[in-house]
């Protein structure tokens, strides 16, 4: 007899699970037939156990509903919205009951009576009338449909216990475990064609009882969507609105720990869609819209994944509300909300302790618990993300593992160790010699580029404390997705191989580091501990810069106008200078091999990967140390042009005052600021900028040099001073002699007191020098002889005329 209760309480959940569909269905649909003798089927089924196991009150209650649907079935009432609210109490009821036996606890029973007579109050009223349906006149013919329901071919099932099915899975995942050691072991005694085909055989059988078992393990996603219909149906009878569920991909199958796991992050998320996210009729009428809101909620396959999709056409996420919530709550200050990107400000939902009943009406009630939606899904290996559009709706979308038993992983190897990785969580393998891939370390910290969008990286030997071995090749970048969604790179020894892994979990001590999220046995027989891409990222604290130089200008230039601070990256020029640059002009920094830099018609230049780039300033082997082969460069790049800028070496990332302490501009300097006290100067990103959009370096021979005529070539302050800076700057120093007519040039250059000044050939244009720093009056337009920069640029725009070859 225990046997039997078990089995009736289980059969009765399962219907009353499945049903639940069947009665919203029927009360948008009154005339539906079949659905109403499905209903009235179970009730008569679970009369009949009930009888028969002496179980009264199931007995009492499911007669009273079968009684009444006995009546509709007869043309004796409608299942109006009273009615099928009565029934669903019924369910409710029995589905306590169930549950009590279970636990062996204890209902009371007068409630029992209550919930049968406001059935039966509600069917009076829906006829007209105070009459009371009753008895069981239709019992034999709904015997004669139950048996016809039960057609010959029909499917043959078995209950079994969860129990055994686990035992199943165990022993086909050793079964794996034990050919992938068989196959490390043949792989290395090379065996004969007969022993290969042999295991190769062995091999599929394994993979096919493998797949059979694991489909013992799969349900249908409808179970998910079980208690959506009803769900929605009462609360928008509570809240007063209008909803249009539309329900997909039900017959989608996924492990039966994963439909348990993700059950309740999705009834939440349904739940904030109808409470919070889609607007009453009235509303939707102000707003241009239809009076009933739709719900979509929909499940596919994706490989491995299994994505389910959210989306309701309401009110969408106000984001200006949300950070204006975050900021006033204290969980981030304006500066850093005013950096982050539209995508970064929708996140915030996720932030812990942002729920609070004033977020609800503040921010349309998205946030509240969603941090711990978030975390549950994480917490099987899942992602979550949104995408909202204001006023429009809001689409949240659950990516999780097929399966949490076998998945299929990638083997690395990191300090002399193995380790194994979810192949889900990886989007992309390269390596660091990678043509596209540029790594830099700016203050203790690395960034890597690809393909224009930088991300940030860290090498997994310093996550686990172990030291980087002698490098025998290229590292191995992965591209990985971190907890909140943005990826990251993770950098590794080497990518070994990729297998099915058969999942374990660890010891507690080990998952409490919070990197690993179980053990595996590869092929090679030795245990393996399987990373856990979203903790690695969480406990290095890693700063998940992910952007395109598009992104990261925008953002910078957001904080720029806020007048606050920015980030500045702080390094000592090839002249000892130390200066700051924004971080965010630099995109990469490298080292660069001296004989790739040269000058040509003055102007510096450096070779990269077969093309010229414009470059900050002459570099040659007078500009650095001694022994030095290679020069570390700052790249520049704006939207439109790229400047290799020289440097001795990177110091450090700064928090840099958009103010300065004192403006000096001069050259690439704009001013000072003071850093733990010290004075360092910051460069003037628009000078620098000007530099990387000149023209693109001539041919050689295409255009002469500006030629500047110096007179009196006895004068030291011309011969030691003037002439070595123009000639440096890339220009041609002609002397003027006793032949003055000979003499030619593009440009005379003359100091105010030079002997010569009369005879020289004053129609080529004239550069003055002064001795005096400041100017004898408003008409003079001479420059002060020591302003190399004013003398310099004065010559480069009156010789822009040169004679062309």
């Amino acid at each position: 007899m225990e046997e039997l209760l078990s089995d009736f309480v289980a059969e009765t959940q399962e219907g009353l699970e499945a049903l639940a569909n069947v009665v919203v269905a029927l009360e948008a649909d009154p005339s539906d037939r079949v659905r109403l003798d499905e209903l009235f089927r179970f009730f008569h089924t679970v009369k009949g156990s009930s009888g028969f196991l002496n179980l009264p009150r199931f007995e009492k209650l499911s007669h009273a509903a079968e009684d009444v649907l006995s009546e509709m079935r007869g043309g004796e009432g409608t299942p109006d919205a009273a009615t099928i609210t009565a029934v669903l109490a019924i369910m409710d009821r029995i589905a306590e009951l169930c549950a009590a036996i279970e636990s062996g606890d204890t209902l009371d029973r007068k409630d029992d009576e209550v919930i049968i007579a406001t059935l039966r109050q509600c069917v009076a009223l829906s006829r007209g009338d105070h009459g009371q349906g009753g008895g069981d006149g239709d019992a034999g013919n709904a015997d004669n449909e139950e048996a016809q329901a039960r057609l010959p071919g029909a499917a043959r099932t078995i209950r079994l216990p969860l129990m055994l099915i686990d035992q199943l899975m165990n022993g086909v995942s050793d079964m794996v475990l034990a050919r992938n050691e068989l196959s490390r072991k043949l792989r290395v005694t090379e065996p004969e064609p007969e022993l290969e085909a042999a295991f190769e055989r062995l091999s599929s059988c394994i993979a096919d009882m493998r797949d059979t078992i694991s489909k013992t393990r799969m349900q249908r996603v409808d179970r998910l969507f079980m208690a959506i219909p009803r769900m929605v149906r009462d609360l928008s009878r509570e809240l007063g609105k209008k909803i249009e569920l539309v329900l997909e991909g039900g017959d989608v199958e996924m492990d039966r720990e994963m439909v348990e796991a993700v059950i309740d992050p999705l009834t939440h998320i349904v739940r904030n869609s109808i409470d919070h996210g889609i607007e009453t009729p009235e509303q939707r009428r102000a707003a241009g819209k239809r009076e009933a809101g739709q719900l979509r909620v929909s499940a596919h396959q994706s490989g491995s994944q299994i994505v389910i999709e959210v989306a309701d056409d309401g009110r969408g996420i106000n984001t200006d509300a949300v950070v204006a919530k975050v900021v006033s709550a204290g969980l981030m200050n304006a500066q850093e909300a005013a950096l982050l990107g539209d995508q970064a400000k929708l996140d915030l939902i996720f932030t812990p302790g942002l729920s609070t009943a004033q977020a609800v009406t503040a921010i349309s009630g998205r946030g509240v618990g969603m941090d711990i939606v978030r975390a549950n899904i994480e917490r099987i290996g899942g992602l979550i993300s949104l995408s909202s559009e204001p006023g429009r709706g809001l689409t949240i979308t659950m990516r999780v593992p097929l399966t949490l038993t076998i998945i299929p992983g990638l083997i690395l190897n990191a300090g002399g160790i193995n380790f194994a990785i979810p192949r889900s969580a990886v989007v992309e393998i390269l390596h660091d010699n990678n043509p596209t891939v540029f790594v830099s370390r700016l203050g203790g910290g690395q960034t890597a580029t690809i393909r224009d969008t930088r991300y940030s990286m860290i090498d997994l030997e310093e996550v686990i404390g172990m030291p980087m071995l002698e490098r025998h090749g290229p590292r191995s970048l992965m591209l990985v997705r971190s907890t909140g969604g943005n990826p990251y790179i993770l950098g590794v020894a080497a990518v070994e191989n990729h297998e099915e892994l058969v999942i374990r979990p660890a010891a507690p001590m080990v998952m409490a580091a919070g990197i690993y999220a179980g053990m595996t046995l590869p092929d090679n027989g030795q245990p393996m501990l399987l990373l856990d891409a979203g903790g690695i990222a969480e406990v290095a604290q890693l700063p998940l810069i992910f952007e395109t130089n598009e992104q990261s200008a925008k953002d910078h230039a957001g904080a720029a106008l806020q007048g606050a601070s920015y980030s500045g990256l702080r390094y000592i020029e090839l002249s000892g200078e130390e200066r700051i640059i924004r971080l965010s002009l630099v995109e990469r920094v490298e080292d660069i091999a001296l004989d790739h830099f040269g000058v040509s018609a003055g102007r510096p230049y450096v070779t990269l990967g077969g093309r010229i780039v414009n470059c900050a300033r002459a570099v040659g082997e007078a500009e650095c140390q001694p022994g030095m082969r290679e020069v570390t460069c700052l790249r520049i790049r704006d939207d439109l042009h790229e400047l290799c800028y020289p440097i001795r070496m990177v110091l450090d990332i700064e928090d840099v005052s958009t103010e300065l302490d004192m403006s000096a501009r001069h050259g690439l300097v704009a001013g000072l600021v003071l850093l733990n006290g010290r004075q360092v100067e910051v460069v003037d990103s628009m000078a620098l900028l000007a530099l990387a959009g000149m023209q693109d370096i001539p041919a050689e021979g295409a255009v002469k040099p500006t030629r500047c005529l110096i007179g009196d070539a006895d004068d030291p302050w011309n011969r030691e001073i003037l002439a070595p800076l123009l000639t440096q700057a890339g220009f041609e120093v002609v002397w003027a002699g006793k032949d003055m007519e000979a003499a030619q040039g593009d440009v005379v250059v003359l100091t105010l007191d030079d002997a010569q000044a009369e005879a020289m050939p004053l129609d080529a244009p004239v550069v003055r020098l002064r001795r005096a720093s400041q100017p004898g009056g408003p008409e003079d337009a001479s420059i002060y002889r020591y302003d190399q920069d004013a003398l310099i640029g004065a010559i480069a725009a009156l010789g822009r005329g040169s004679v062309t070859a």
